[in-house]
């Protein structure tokens, strides 16, 4: 399984001076969407994510997909 590495993608947007509202919005979000999946992945729910949304998420932070995935067992 796979999931959103919640820290990694904080990071990346600390580097580009983003916040969740900032984020979402170059990505093409709502902000509650991207709160809830940060948020809940945060608490080990994990959720389900579009290709579309996960590429959004990449085009704004400027990485690779496998930077912000980790596989857990």
């Amino acid at each position: 399984m796979l999931k959103l590495n919640v820290e990694k993608i904080e990071s990346l947007m600390r580097e580009k001076g983003l916040g969740q509202r900032g984020l979402a919005k170059k990505a093409g979000w709502s902000l509650g969407h991207i709160n809830r999946v940060l948020a809940g992945t945060r608490r080990g729910e994990c959720r389900s994510i579009n290709l579309a949304k996960l590429d959004g998420l990449c085009r704004v932070l400027d990485c690779q997909v496998e930077e912000i995935l980790v596989q857990i067992k």
